[in-house]
């Protein structure tokens, strides 16, 4: 973009909050140019709301491409219920913290002022705010967009970002006069758009503030004799009343420091050539006689810059300048998928999905297949169209779109003792690709040259400051904010089925929130207590340990995790648990424990029902709201679903139990959700460490409220891989190879085939489905067993 704009300035960057969820309000004064320089000028990732006739033929494509959401206006007849879906896909966005981008003047335009808008911001805001109970904190910034040559290659724009909208009052009235506080809102986005615009009544008054501003910059230096006028006091009075006009309107813009330069060229320009305004000076019927042209070479440049982006990814459109700082962020582009739910809420929902549809998926065939040295059981993320995952035998990929190699990683140092030495998925921020061992440590890789950057081992107070010798990092990272959180497990449970005197347990399960940039830890919360010595010589408490994906809630700070069982007695509160914890400090907000007295290990083997139940918690928490209320929803080994009030950890109704229990049985890993339904997958595998057979396993369709089977779908396979979801299709694999598509709203199979998968959910993006494959389970019933060879694999429509 900065190839075809030769300067792109942005004034009052400190004015865009680099995390809370944002609605941009912007003037549309250059069509499909506007929203391309928002993208580059706006230190964030932007999801833009545009004309849905838009969204047809090769510019269709082109737009949701670049991740833009239809918007249905009553001007071009559409039946403004229509939307309803892109209304959620916004409130969605905003949920995960993301920026959404609105032209409320409803055109483009060659108008001398700001438009009349539309109400269809202020309606989202409310609408969005509603939806997540009040407790959003979305806010509406206005962005003035100020060109000079607007249709010409290597002019200049300034991008100004104003002060947020205050909308706390209307928030309040909202609920008692709802159309009273949309039209006070609406006129304040008005007010705020034409304070950060050049916005004059007549294109008279434009001309005339651009001759005064002209005049000024002359006069400034020595004026060159060919160049001195004459003027009457009329005129003289009327210039200076014009130049004043002019300080005005660049005071009130806040530009004043770098109009000179940035519109008008430097400081001290020539006399003879003091550059052009940024004012347009052509006339109604001129422009008329010129858009069509105009349109076309904006079409010619949009193409040119989708094309950039889809062969060299994202950073076409939104690298920054050198030298800009900023923290790590995770992509707020909704077509990736950077982390193993894809987003923090837990939902592994790509709503943003829109080439795979329930028509179409099964014509699904493989793309292309690229050889792991070990076995894949992450899910593989996504990011500008780049594949990144890691293998069981400590080799981290990055991948191109069309399966060739980017970069590997084959030289990190994980011992292991299980034969395994990564099973779970990578975090990728804009900078650094992050994931966790079975040895316990974190890592953090340089994104672009996947070179170590960091390494660090949590440690297992007070008895192992330099990390407990079994701990484990079995779930994946997720980012709370500009930090990314994790839950510390161990295999220390299982060391009585290789040691029968083992004497006792000591791993305490942990939450902690690090810093991507260099691994440091902000804070580390144990959720059992220091071990003490029993009268025997055993230890205890131990366990409660996160070997799921924590979830996190940006309105409310708040992180989510479900636990495992004690490893012993005596027993805790905190095992077989979801917990919520604050963000910033890591203090528990509450607990609400689903089985007590569960002190189950690899001891009580051969299972006995009369054991303790090994009822942990797999399934990462999944986060939606319902008519506002934040709900917290997770299965549970036990086979029971769970809804609760995010906010105090009640649940809401009698949680049902949709199958057996058992230690790989039940709801073992994670589930998607999508509008509040919940896709859950479970097993029927009682004992499989004493050579029970799998039953098979299902496919479940949960009501939002946890108590009703909306559909189920069974599977000759037991399923230990995570669900996904997009555009009205479930996906998952089975531990068989077979991999499924399921219509979401019947359950119905789509397409079943087996393409080599077993414990790898599937990732969604731009039309494409990625899973790893190979075989991971093995070495749960053979410790030392090493799983050798798979893939990272594609899918899509044919080509």
């Amino acid at each position: 973009m900065r190839t075809f704009y030769r300067r792109i300035d942005c004034v009052g960057r400190e004015k865009l909050p680099r995390e809370a969820p944002l609605l941009i309000v912007a003037n549309h004064y250059n069509s499909l140019v506007d929203p391309l320089v928002l993208q580059v000028a706006l230190p964030r990732w932007v999801t833009f709301g545009a004309a849905e006739f838009l969204f047809h033929g090769l510019l269709g494509w082109f737009m949701h491409r670049l991740g833009m959401i239809p918007i249905y206006r009553a001007s071009d007849r559409h039946d403004p219920q229509q939307n309803l879906k892109s209304f959620r896909k916004a409130f969605e966005l905003f949920g995960q913290g993301g920026v959404m981008a609105l032209f409320p003047e409803g055109v483009s335009h060659n108008s001398p002022h700001v438009l009349k808008i539309k109400s269809g911001a202020a309606r989202i805001f409310f609408g969005a705010e509603e939806h997540h109970g009040g407790r959003l904190g979305l806010r509406i910034v206005p962005v003035g967009l100020v060109y000079e040559h607007k249709d010409r290659l290597q002019g200049r724009v300034t991008v100004v970002i104003g002060d947020p909208i205050a909308t706390d009052d209307l928030l309040a009235l909202a609920s008692e006069a709802p159309q009273k506080a949309t039209r006070q809102l609406t006129a304040r986005i008005q007010a705020a758009l034409e304070a950060v615009t050049f916005s004059q009544e007549t294109w008279r008054d434009y001309r005339f503030i651009d001759r005064a501003v002209q005049f000024y910059l002359s006069a400034r230096d020595e004026i060159r004799p060919g160049e001195r006028v004459d003027l009457s006091p009329e005129q003289t009075v009327a210039v200076r009343r014009g130049m004043r006009e002019a300080f005005l309107a660049l005071r009130r813009l806040e530009v004043r420091p770098v109009i000179s330069r940035v519109l008008f060229g430097p400081a001290g320009a020539n006399a003879s050539n003091p550059g052009r305004a940024a004012f347009p000076s052509e006339t109604s019927a001129r422009a008329t006689q010129r858009g069509r042209h105009v349109m076309f070479r904006q079409f010619l440049l949009l193409v040119v810059l989708a094309v950039l982006a889809a062969v060299t990814g994202r950073e076409a459109l939104t690298a920054p300048p050198p030298g800009r700082p900023g923290a790590d962020v995770m992509s707020n582009n909704p077509n990736d998928w950077p982390m193993y739910n894809r987003a923090p809420d837990g939902s592994r929902h790509n709503f943003a999905e829109t080439k795979l549809r329930p028509s179409n998926v099964a014509n699904l065939q493989v793309l292309w297949s690229f050889p792991t040295d070990g076995a894949v059981a992450g899910t593989p993320a996504v990011v500008d169209n780049i594949i990144y995952a890691a293998d069981s035998m400590g080799f981290v990929y990055a991948i191109n779109s069309d399966g060739t190699l980017r970069w590997k990683n084959d030289t990190i140092a994980i011992p292991s003792l299980l034969g395994i030495k990564i099973t779970n998925s990578l975090l990728v921020t804009n900078r650094t690709v992050i994931f966790g061992d079975t040895a316990g440590q974190i890592h953090g890789l340089e994104r672009s040259t996947g070179e170590l950057r960091w390494t660090i081992r949590p440690p297992c107070e007070p008895l192992f400051p330099e990390g407990h010798p079994f701990q484990a990092i079995l779930g994946a990272g997720t980012m709370a904010g500009h930090y990314v959180a994790y839950g510390i497990s161990s295999y220390e449970l299982a060391l009585p089925a290789i040691d029968p005197d083992y004497p006792g347990f000591t791993f305490r399960g942990s939450v902690i929130l690090l810093d991507p940039a260099d691994g440091n830890i902000l804070w580390q919360t144990y959720l059992v207590g220091e071990p003490q010595m029993n009268p025997d010589g055993s230890f205890g408490p131990s366990g409660a340990s996160v070997w799921g994906t924590p979830a996190y809630d940006h309105a409310t700070k708040t992180i989510f995790v479900g636990t495992s069982n004690n490893y012993g007695p005596p027993a805790t509160d905190t095992s077989d648990a979801l917990i919520a914890l604050n963000v910033e400090d890591g203090s528990i907000r509450w607990v609400s424990q689903m089985t007590a007295d569960d002190t189950w290990n690899f001891s009580f083997l051969p299972v006995d029902p009369n054991d303790p139940p090994d009822f942990d918690f797999g399934d990462s928490p999944q986060l939606y709201r319902v008519q506002g209320q934040l709900r917290v929803a997770a299965g549970q080994k036990s086979g029971f679903f769970h809804v609760v009030d995010a906010a105090t950890g009640a649940s809401l109704t009698s949680p049902v139990q949709y199958l057996p229990g058992g230690t790989l049985g039940g709801f073992h890993m994670d589930s998607a959700s999508a509008g509040g339904v919940n896709f859950a997958t479970g097993n029927y595998w009682f004992d499989p460490f004493s050579g029970g057979q799998p039953e098979g396993g299902a496919v479940f369709a949960i009501s939002p409220d946890g108590t009703q089977e909306l559909w189920r779908f069974d599977t000759p396979g037991p399923i230990i891989a995570g669900t996904a979801v997009a555009n009205g299709v479930v996906y998952v694999q089975s531990l068989d190879g077979m991999f499924y598509a399921l219509d979401a709203s019947s359950g119905a199979p789509l397409l079943q085939a087996d393409f080599g998968g077993q414990s790898s959910g599937p990732s969604i993006s731009r039309g494409r489905i990625y899973l790893g494959t190979g075989d991971v389970m093995s070495s749960v019933f053979d410790f030392f067993y090493v799983p050798v060879g798979g893939s990272v694999t594609a899918l899509g429509l044919p080509q």
